[in-house]
């Protein structure tokens, strides 16, 4: 089983997210979850499900490797 750091995909979805001067409801919206939900995925109180990570991937332009920290390449 991989192992991640639940505070680095905490930290990189909020900077993905304050880099596309993007709300968290926004982002909510598009993924499809509640806004407190994406604060609980900024504070790292909650995880994302394999679906919601592979769609703020998709709207982040980037990897879920990345977003996990498995790799430091966007």
């Amino acid at each position: 089983m991989i192992e991640f750091n639940l505070d680095i995909l905490s930290k990189r979805i909020k900077e993905l997210r304050v880099q596309l001067n993007m709300y968290q409801k926004t982002l909510g919206e598009k993924v499809g979850v509640e806004r407190n939900t994406i604060a609980m995925y900024e504070t790292g109180k909650s995880r994302p499900s394999f679906e919601v990570l592979v769609r703020l991937a998709q709207i982040f332009g980037t990897t879920t490797d990345y977003l996990l920290g498995l790799t430091d390449f966007e």
